[in-house]
């Protein structure tokens, strides 16, 4: 059933999106996302190779929605549970404006990065950013606070929200 589905996969992707690293149902209904649109890839629509949870603007019709480009299109995206995005992606924080956004490495990074919008929704981007800040903040206290040093620790599970930038710079 959709729902056993559902649960699955967001045990797999600690109930984070598979694209923007968001936490999902603290805002929004997370969603079974088609890596290869099942309009295109019909033999797929069940395939749990092809199955990731997905937040619901990742997936609307401005972003990925049954998007899915060749080569010829601007290259393929990346897919979060086969590859590791770091291979394509930067993630970035800019200490002086303060914002943690992704530097495309190569074409699948920039194809990934724009139809997802990681650097151009605001509300991604401040959230990841202020995080990212706080936790930054918290860093220098990293072995001398036990609280401080348990709350880090914490920060870097596999569950927590945008763990491309805490792995980097936590």
């Amino acid at each position: 059933s959709n729902r056993k589905i559902k649960v699955a996969l967001s045990e797999m992707c600690h109930s984070k999106c598979a694209y923007c690293e968001s936490v999902i149902e603290t805002v929004a209904t997370p969603q079974i996302e088609h890596f290869r649109p099942k309009q295109r890839y019909v033999s797929l629509t069940y395939a749990w190779s092809n199955l990731l949870l997905c937040c619901p603007k990742c997936n609307d019709p401005a972003h990925k929605g049954i998007k899915f480009p060749k080569p010829s299109d601007g290259g393929l995206l990346i897919d979060p549970s086969l590859e590791n995005p770091e291979a394509h992606m930067d993630f970035i924080y800019d200490p002086i404006t303060k914002i943690a956004f992704v530097r495309p490495r190569d074409v699948r990074g920039q194809t990934t990065v724009d139809i997802f919008g990681l650097n151009a929704r605001p509300a991604l981007l401040k959230a990841r950013s202020e995080l990212l800040r706080r936790l930054l903040a918290l860093k220098f206290l990293d072995g001398i606070d036990a609280e401080v040093t348990e709350v880090l620790a914490e920060a870097r599970q596999s569950s927590s929200p945008y763990l491309s930038w805490i792995k980097k710079y936590i």
